[in-house]
């Protein structure tokens, strides 16, 4: 990524990464005056604004959650401003972004929001592991 690139990116997805600070400070608040061992999760949803590329938005969540020792251990991002093919479905697209090896419970878990949420929006549900976020091709839900 050029300096002018990641400058720009950067700026695009400021807010991104003051919600990622903030939650992750209220999650590890939440931890300690409960005395849990408990799995972090935070779910952001881009209803609309189709300036927020999915790529983009995801690579800033990720270099937030891999800097250093963070509370939350997965991410979950959910795009209504956007579309992407898979498996031949147009749909909207749910990226999740973990930290860490997660546990079996957890990615059960999350599983359940991630179909449910598509079952709600009446879309099929579809699990792919792709090695980056820029192996899909999105586009804003107005059209290619």
């Amino acid at each position: 990524m050029t300096l002018f690139t990641k400058s720009i990116t950067y700026a695009i997805t400021r807010n991104t990464e003051a919600i990622c600070r903030k939650a992750n400070k209220q999650i590890h608040k939440t931890k300690l005056h409960l005395k849990l061992n408990a799995t972090g999760v935070l779910i952001i949803l881009n209803e609309s604004v189709e300036t927020l590329d999915p790529e983009v938005v995801a690579y800033r969540v990720s270099e937030f959650m891999n800097g250093k020792s963070r509370s939350i251990d997965h991410c979950l991002l959910i795009f209504e401003s956007h579309l992407v093919v898979d498996q031949g479905s147009i749909i909207d697209p749910m990226l999740c972004i973990t930290n860490g090896e997660p546990s079996h419970r957890s990615r059960r878990r999350l599983r359940k929001i991630m179909q449910a949420w598509a079952s709600y929006n009446g879309q099929p549900y579809s699990e792919a592991n792709y090695p980056t976020v820029d192996s899909m091709t999105y586009f804003p839900r107005r059209g290619p």
